[in-house]
C-alpha cells in the first residue's frame, strides 16, 4: 500500500497562493501507481476538511490538522508520498513528516514537487524525509517502490535524492518523458471533486459546472529568471496529442458531469498548429464546456485566427 498525502493548503497574509485547487500532480502520481497495479490510498487534507483552519506563520492552514493526517495513514502502508509544490508549504510538511515518523519510525517517506526539486540538499537536511523525487514523478515513484520491494540499490533510481548514512546522495536526473500521451490519466476517483467545486477551490474563474484541472502540455521552452520551471522541467516543452486532450475532457464530461477546465500548463500556446487543432477538435465535438488558462501563456502564437478559435471553443479566461 502506498499512501499519498496532499497536505493542508497554506493561506498567508503576506503572499498569495494558488494551492487551493485539486492536486493535479498528486492525481497523476496516483494514476501512474495504479497503472502498474499498486494499491493506493490518498489522504487529501483539503478535500476531507475544507472548512478547517489552523494557525500557520502569518496565516493559516486549510484542511485536516497535521496530527490527524499522521493518524489516518493506514496500518498496512509501506511507503508515504507527500506533495510539496510551494516553498511556503515547507514548514508544515517538515512538521507532518516528524509526526508520521513519531508514529512509524521505520515507514519510508518520499517527497516530490517543485520545492524539493529546487533545493534537494536543503530539504534532506531540514526534514526527516527519506527520499526526494526530483522533476517529473510518475516513472520515478514507480521505480522507487519496486526498488524498495526488491532491495535494489537506490543509486540506480534516476531522479532520486536520499540519505546514505550521513551522506546526501543526488542521483542523475531522469530524462524528460517525451511520450507524454502514454502517461496514465490522473486518478480523480481518489479525490472529492464536488467538495472542491462547492468550496470554489478551482484555481481560476468559478463556474456553476464541475471544475477539473487539465494538463495539455508539459514544460516551457523559456527560462525566465524568476521561475522555477527550468529546474523542475528543464527548458523543454512537450505537447500532448490535442485529440487525446479532448478525449480526456470528454471523459470527464461524461463521467463526472464536468464543464469547466482550468489548464495548469506553464505555457500552453506555443505552436499555432497545435492550438488550432485543439480548438477545432473541441468545436467539432460540441461538448459545450468552458476552459481557462489561469496560469497564463505566451501570446506570440495568438493571432486573429487563434483568438477567434479560442473564443469559439469556450476559452474564457487567460490570466
Amino acid at each position: 500500500m502506498i499512501c499519498l498525502v496532499r497536505p493542508p493548503a497554506t493561506e498567508c497574509i503576506r503572499f498569495a497562493t494558488t494551492s487551493l485547487t485539486l492536486p493535479l500532480g498528486l492525481a497523476y502520481i496516483a494514476g501512474a501507481l495504479e497503472a502498474v497495479k499498486r494499491r493506493v490510498h490518498v489522504i487529501d487534507a483539503v478535500g476531507e476538511a475544507p472548512g478547517e483552519r489552523t494557525r500557520y506563520i502569518t496565516g493559516y492552514l486549510i484542511g485536516l490538522p497535521l496530527e490527524e493526517i499522521a493518524a489516518r495513514i493506514p496500518a498496512d502502508t509501506t511507503l508515504v508520498g507527500i506533495s510539496v509544490i510551494f516553498t511556503h508549504e515547507w514548514p508544515a510538511v517538515v512538521r507532518l513528516v516528524e509526526l508520521v515518523k513519531a508514529r512509524r519510525p521505520d515507514l519510508p517517506i518520499v517527497l516530490g514537487g517543485e520545492h524539493v526539486t529546487s533545493m534537494p540538499e536543503f530539504c534532506l537536511l531540514t526534514s526527516k524525509a527519506d527520499f526526494l523525487v526530483l522533476g517529473e514523478g510518475e516513472e520515478t515513484i514507480v521505480e522507487l517502490a519496486q526498488a524498495l520491494d526488491d532491495g535494489r540499490p537506490l543509486a540506480e533510481v534516476e531522479g532520486l535524492a536520499f540519505r546514505d548514512g550521513a551522506a546526501l546522495v543526488t542521483n542523475r536526473r531522469r530524462r524528460r518523458k517525451r511520450d507524454v500521451d502514454a502517461i496514465a490519466w490522473p486518478a480523480w476517483h481518489h479525490f472529492a471533486l464536488q467538495t472542491y467545486h462547492e468550496n470554489r477551490f478551482v484555481g481560476g474563474i468559478y463556474k456553476p459546472s464541475l471544475t477539473i484541472p487539465i494538463l495539455a502540455t508539459r514544460g516551457c521552452p523559456y527560462q525566465c529568471t524568476y521561475c522555477s520551471a527550468p529546474g523542475m522541467w528543464t527548458p523543454l516543452w512537450i505537447p500532448r496529442d490535442p485529440v487525446a486532450v479532448v478525449d480526456e475532457i470528454q471523459h470527464y464530461v461524461e463521467t463526472y458531469g464536468a464543464g469547466n477546465f482550468p489548464f495548469q500548463d506553464l505555457t500552453a500556446i506555443i505552436q499555432k498548429d497545435w492550438i488550432v487543432h485543439f480548438c477545432r477538435e473541441l468545436i467539432d465535438r460540441k461538448l459545450d464546456i468552458c476552459w481557462q488558462l489561469p496560469s497564463g501563456t505566451r501570446s506570440e502564437a495568438i493571432d486573429r485566427e487563434v483568438a477567434e478559435l479560442l473564443h469559439r471553443s469556450g476559452m474564457n479566461n487567460m490570466a
